[in-house]
């Protein structure tokens, strides 16, 4: 548990875009996606964003340790059993 770093919550299309040295997921199979994938969730350690960021085509959403705590606990990205 780090509370320090940041995430993201990105539109798949732009999965592509992501340069994966400059955040702590190794790659796209190690990222979190949401049930229906359409969005995934990357995270980084520092307060500036990833300069990647400038080329997402989509909108994204930064949030802080508690706000995705609480965004991966919406049945969007919790999938039913």
């Amino acid at each position: 548990m780090d509370i320090n770093r940041n995430y993201a919550v990105i539109s798949i299309s732009d999965i592509d875009n992501v340069i994966f040295s400059e955040i702590l997921n190794d790659s796209s199979d190690t990222v979190r996606i949401n049930n229906d994938r359409t969005k995934f969730i990357i995270g980084w350690e520092s307060k500036i964003n990833p300069t990647f960021f400038q080329s997402l085509t989509e909108n994204y959403t930064i949030y802080s340790y508690s706000e995705i705590l609480a965004e991966i606990n919406n049945p969007e990205w919790n999938e039913e059993i």
